[in-house]
Parts: structure tokens; C-alpha cells; sequence
């Protein structure tokens, strides 16, 4: 290599270098248009909840429930605020159904909710995010808000008591002595993400309105006061949702 070309490269290098440092400090600017993508909290206009209820159950049997509650809230947020609504590829969330790759994780309907709610509730959003999981754990699914148009009407209710997917899923299974696969949990799960999606544009609706207050409580003092927070005895447990009523008896292995 010439004395020149080496000079070059050294010079091109450090560069380079001093770029990713910057980047990793902080320092580097995004591009105009990066700095417009991530400029949260989006706008957000008041939706109709009958409106995102029945989207909800529509686009279930397309895509599944992430993908059907992102597109009742998102499409309806497009046609009524327009971008940065309209950047979201809708396919992205295909991938929530059966809570993740049918993993029976988090239930994809609250899993899409959150990333909406995140997107316009600015410092709230935290709030915001918890308030639709505790209503979740402890709501009859489903609502019969659907039964106008849904394959199956006045189906039993279930209460998951948890944010799980296996937990709402085989709940409702149990209690109606139904599969997993049958075309009755499938059209149970679409009037879910119908309600999930009611129930976010509803939050966010008082939210803009500026009367959303939040009534989350940490359940199941009997275990979080000794194992969840700072606060706590053993402060070793990640979670909000109920531990006894689904997951854990009363004497759950391991328990100190």
C-alpha cells in the first residue's frame, strides 16, 4: 500500500470510528426524515369504538389477533389522523398470533395495544398499558357486542386472571368443554381482539379527553409484598399479574 492510499484509509477509518462513537454517545443527529419517525407521541384522534370492535373481529381471520387489533386501532388512526399512522406495514404483526408464533405468551391483542398505546400516550403511556392489562385479566371474554355479526352468538364466558394466552385460551376451553382449534375458540378470540381494541381506543379517548385516571393495583398482595419491589422481602419476582389463581396454588413448588 503507497504512503498515500495508507494516509487515505487511516484517515477514512478514524472516520468511521469517531462516527460510531458518537453514535453510541448520543452525539449523531438522525436524518430529517428518521427524526420524524420517531418523534412520539403520534396525534390521536377520538375512534369509535363500535367502529374498532368490529374491525377487530373482522381482521382476526386474517391475520390473527395481534394483527387484528394493530388494524382496527391503526387503520381507523389513519383514516382519521393520517401519518405518521400509515408508516406501520400491518403485516408486522402477524406474528402475535396464539401469543407469539403460538407460544401461549402474552396474548397478542394486548400485545398490539401496547404498541399503539406507546406510540401517542407520551408519559402516560406506562399508565396507560397497565390499565388494559388488569381489565383484561379480569374481563368475561367475550362481550356479546359482536353477536350482531359473528359466526357464533352468545358463547359462555371466561376470565383469563392472567395476560397470558394460554391462560385466556384454555380457560375458555375448559369452561366450554371446546379444542383449541375448533372454529368456536377462533371466533371467541376474534370478538377478543374486537374488545381489546374497544377498550384501548377507549382508554385513549379519555385520555385525550383528559379524564383518564388510572385504578391499577399491584393483585396478589399476599405474594408480591414479600417477593415483588424494593420494598419486598425477597424483591426477586418480575411481575403484575396474579400469581395463585391460574399458575400457582397455594403451595407452588419452591416457594420461600
Amino acid at each position: 500500500m503507497s504512503e498515500l492510499s495508507r494516509r487515505k484509509f487511516l484517515v477514512g477509518a478514524g472516520i468511521a470510528t469517531g462516527a460510531l462513537a458518537a453514535a453510541g454517545a448520543g452525539i449523531v443527529k438522525p436524518t430529517t426524515a428518521e427524526a420524524a419517525y420517531a418523534a412520539f407521541p403520534w396525534t390521536y384522534a377520538n375512534l369509535d369504538l363500535a367502529t374498532v370492535k368490529k374491525r377487530g373481529y373482522d381482521l382476526y381471520f386474517v391475520g390473527g389477533c395481534m394483527y387484528a387489533t394493530a388494524g382496527a386501532l391503526l387503520n381507523t388512526l389513519v383514516e382519521t389522523v393520517g401519518a405518521p399512522w400509515d408508516t406501520l406495514p400491518l403485516d408486522l404483526f402477524k406474528y402475535g398470533g396464539g401469543g407469539i408464533a403460538s407460544w401461549g405468551t402474552t396474548c397478542g391483542a394486548i400485545h398490539a395495544s401496547a404498541w399503539v398505546i406507546q406510540a401517542c400516550a407520551g408519559t402516560n403511556a406506562a399508565a396507560v398499558i397497565s390499565e388494559l392489562y388488569q381489565w383484561y385479566c379480569n374481563f368475561p371474554f367475550p362481550s356479546r357486542d359482536h353477536d350482531a355479526y359473528a359466526n357464533f352468538t352468545r358463547q359462555k364466558t371466561s376470565v383469563a386472571n392472567s395476560p397470558l394466552c394460554h391462560a385466556s385460551s384454555s380457560n375458555w376451553c375448559n369452561t366450554n368443554k371446546e379444542k383449541i382449534n375448533s372454529a368456536e375458540r377462533k371466533d371467541r378470540c376474534a370478538k377478543l381482539a374486537g374488545d381489546v381494541a374497544g377498550k384501548t381506543a377507549e382508554l385513549l379517548n379519555a385520555l385525550k379527553a383528559g379524564t383518564f385516571v388510572s385504578t391499577f393495583v399491584q393483585p396478589d398482595t399476599s405474594c408480591s409484598s414479600c417477593h415483588v419491589g424494593a420494598a419486598s422481602t425477597y424483591d426477586h419476582v418480575q411481575m403484575k399479574s396474579t400469581c395463585t389463581t391460574y399458575c400457582h396454588d397455594d403451595k407452588a413448588s419452591g416457594h420461600y
